[in-house]
């Protein structure tokens, strides 16, 4: 999908299969069992890997008054509207965010989100952790 073929599509795929791990506890060694998703951790190509793996995630938002910013692997979602104005936008993107990360089996870690309103009626602004 993203155009990649030949020797690189060779490369990647080489890099990605075949991996398998184990865990030592109080020097006992598991059995080996193979990985079927991830990168190996501190790996050169491992960010690379995972920007082309997000890169469809803009894509969900459309038809919202949505605007995404991703870095690294972070997203921040925003919105802007009039206070007398019904609008839901913002509960829809993170509702398809939810669920794209549960297709795509990537965990959200929801103890790091943050929700900021800020109100144009004497600048109120909240804060709410979600």
């Amino acid at each position: 999908m993203l155009g990649i073929s030949g020797d690189l599509f060779l490369w990647i795929k080489a890099f990605l299969s075949n991996r398998k791990q184990a865990v030592t506890i109080s020097n006992i060694l598991s059995s080996f069992i193979p990985v079927i998703s991830g990168v190996p951790q501190g790996s050169v190509l491992g960010p690379t890997l995972f920007l082309l793996f997000i890169n469809d995630v803009t894509d969900i938002f459309e038809g919202l008054s949505v605007t995404c910013k991703i870095y690294a692997d972070d997203i921040k979602l925003y919105t802007s509207y009039s206070l007398n104005q019904l609008h839901n936008d913002l509960d829809v993107a993170t509702k398809r965010l939810i669920s794209w990360a549960d297709t795509w089996q990537l965990e959200l870690a929801a103890d790091k989100c943050t929700v900021c309103r800020i109100e144009n009626s004497h600048w109120q602004t909240t804060w709410d952790h979600q």
